[in-house]
């Protein structure tokens, strides 16, 4: 079977121009925000000195890594909760057989909290490799792609376990892993992107002497819009993928 993959991205942009009240209503407040959040309030984490560090240098980052932990930690799980939140919510919306309202949809989110956290988990491995590891991009990648249907699966067809979701989404993908790989990275790398443009503009502005803080408020904003951007573009394309290979389209 062919992969329409231009009717899949049809699709997603379909969705958000018909929808786009309701996106940006659910995105700002469940995924931008949140991010938005952190840019603003939360302070750089301790850098490590090095396993070859004497025990004062390992105690004092310890010591500064407990107080980060303790005055950030609850902000970052709340950040993390309500940005998953967030994607039950527009998922939903999209493929619940209910056909739920926003309300109903965001209602129900915390109850699938657990088992959507999993799948967030174990489904999105190429955000994590360019954080930490460059070098594992493109297995990460494909591997993202061959799990894409995983949240539309677990939301779509309840009752069914996370790992039978991630399951499914592996056998349904067969044969279409570059191509989902290339959609996730489209998404993923693209609102990172636009991310990281900011962030690498507000890291030379952060140096600069006298530098405005309203500015730097404007180029965090610009960041955290990039990194909802990415998100929703990657749910919507979920969605339309999912559709279209339940379709056999």
């Amino acid at each position: 079977m062919t992969l329409n993959v231009m009717g899949v991205l049809r699709d997603a942009w379909a969705m958000a121009k018909r929808d786009r009240d309701v996106l940006i209503a659910l995105a700002g407040l469940l995924i931008f925000v949140p991010q938005y959040g952190l840019l603003l309030f939360l302070g750089p984490q301790p850098e490590f000195p090095g396993f070859e560090a004497d025990a004062a240098a390992l105690k004092l980052y310890n010591d500064a890594s407990t107080l980060w932990m303790t005055t950030y930690g609850p902000g970052v799980l709340l950040a993390a909760f309500l940005v998953v939140i967030g994607q039950i919510a527009i998922t939903a919306l999209y493929v619940d057989r209910a056909r739920p309202d926003v309300m109903t949809a965001l209602r129900r989110a915390p109850l699938l909290f657990f088992p959507a956290l999993l799948v967030v988990t174990i489904a999105s491995p190429l955000g994590l490799s360019l954080q930490t590891v460059p070098l594992l991009i493109l297995p990460a990648a494909y591997l993202e792609g061959r799990l894409l249907l995983t949240m539309p699966i677990l939301l779509g067809e309840r009752p069914i376990s996370a790992l039978r979701a991630i399951a499914a989404s592996w056998r349904r993908t067969a044969g279409h892993g570059l191509v989902a790989a290339g959609l996730a990275c489209c998404t993923v790398v693209g609102g990172r992107t636009i991310a990281l443009l900011f962030l690498a503009l507000g890291e030379v502005w952060g140096r600069a002497p006298m530098h405005n803080p309203f500015v730097m408020a404007l180029i965090d904003g610009g960041a955290a819009l990039g990194a909802t951007l990415g998100a929703v573009a990657t749910f919507l394309v979920q969605v339309a993928l999912y559709r279209r290979l339940s379709k056999g389209t």
